[in-house]
């Protein structure tokens, strides 16, 4: 039996390893604003600028596009030869490790910053309380301007 046979099970647990101690370290905020954001991110965001600023549209729509494009085509071909159920779980096991390959780097090139701290906390605002004679109030104030 060919040593990539015995251990296919070995690239996806790495990867998943890795998405999940990238979603241990959002628990701690503070490394995502010390490190992610200030020494991880700038020189990351500095050349994806540089690579898409010529583009006039979201270079990740046509990725998208491409990307469902691509699936749908080996879908088609690959139900088209008639495929057997190992080959069905190979193929299976292919699409996770791309989709695992994805989610990492979408984390490492963007992601991490869904979990920085937001703009009311580092410049100490604190949400007044406000009842429902407060909205009223508001609303009323609104409709007569």
């Amino acid at each position: 039996m060919q040593a990539s046979k015995r251990r296919w099970w070995l690239t996806p647990l790495i990867l998943l390893i890795i998405i999940i101690l990238l979603h241990l370290l959002v628990l701690q905020p503070l490394w995502i604003e010390n490190i992610y954001t200030a020494h991880i991110y700038p020189p990351v965001s500095f050349l994806l600028r540089i690579l898409t600023r010529w583009m006039p549209f979201s270079i990740g729509d046509i990725i998208y596009g491409l990307v469902f494009i691509w699936f749908l085509v080996k879908t088609i071909r690959f139900f088209t030869k008639r495929p057997s159920w190992q080959k069905f779980f190979s193929s299976l096991r292919n699409l996770l490790v791309k989709c695992l390959w994805v989610y990492m780097f979408f984390l490492l090139l963007w992601g991490l910053n869904y979990y920085r701290y937001g703009i009311g906390y580092k410049l100490g605002l604190v949400p007044d309380r406000y009842s429902t004679k407060d909205l009223i109030t508001v609303t009323a104030q609104l409709r007569n301007h």
